[in-house]
């Protein structure tokens, strides 16, 4: 480890504050992250996973808290195969996790659907309880017509500032795509009228919304003892994370 990172230096201090015990290495495992960093924490015998979030001045999204409690509900409710969260900093925005080792999965088989399929189904039944009306709405939750119009329009206004530089996106943009989104808007909103439904409002009860798999494609997913695990994070219309095999179950 190299203590001369800051970075690492203010890890290995969270680590051995929220295990109570000096630890003897940060490894620094992934890079780049737009979301946080992950780290690995050896102490004694054990792994463990050093979770690190963006502050709230960078992300107004407090991540850390919808993940930790994610992580907890499901421990409560008996979805053994997760990580669980042992500690939290709330103020240096870290997350301490059990640590799972595994391998990169190449090819989902068969039996990896089945598991998935069993901890959705698991965690989707989630959305009654009462706890769950705890968890916040996705950062980008699609709950209404006039949601899923703004946040179109606030990509295409992301666009603009390339639209000097790039003619061919210019006439795509101008020429195609926005005239298509105005005529497709037309239709929605006088199907949506016809139906009873607000276009403007969330037609779907609180209890109705799904907990959904954030990339479900498992594009992040391992494998260890012949197994398929998941990390997650969860919210209302709502997220769960990545894949490795371990422990006969996604976690």
């Amino acid at each position: 480890m190299n203590r001369a990172d800051p970075i690492l230096e203010r890890a290995v201090m969270v680590a051995s504050a929220l295990l109570g015990v000096e630890v003897e290495s940060v490894e620094r495992i992934r890079h780049g992250g737009r979301n946080s960093r992950i780290f690995r924490v050896r102490a004694g015998s054990e792994s463990f996973a050093l979770k690190q979030y963006p502050t709230r001045q960078d992300d107004p999204q407090d991540r850390l808290k919808a993940e930790a409690d994610a992580l907890r509900l499901m421990e409560r409710h008996h979805i053994h195969a997760v990580p669980r969260a042992i500690g939290i900093d709330r103020e240096q925005g870290f997350l301490l996790l059990t640590w799972i080792d595994g391998s990169p999965v190449d090819v989902v088989n068969e039996e990896d659907v089945e598991v998935a399929d069993r901890f959705l189904t698991a965690v989707h039944a989630l959305r009654c309880e009462r706890e769950a009306e705890r968890l916040p709405l996705a950062a980008e939750a699609c709950l209404s017509g006039a949601e899923i119009e703004r946040q179109i329009r606030a990509r295409l206004l992301r666009l603009d500032e390339r639209r000097r530089s790039e003619a061919e996106l210019v006439a795509f943009l101008d020429g195609s795509f926005v005239p298509l989104l105005d005529r497709v808007l037309v239709g929605v909103q006088s199907r949506m009228s016809a139906a009873g439904l607000a276009y403007d409002t969330a037609p779907i009860r609180r209890n109705d919304h799904a907990f959904q798999q954030k990339r479900i494609t498992l594009n992040h997913r391992m494998r260890a003892d012949g197994h398929l695990a998941t990390a997650t994070q969860c919210s209302q219309n709502r997220t769960l994370g990545r894949y490795c095999r371990s422990c006969s179950s996604v976690i």
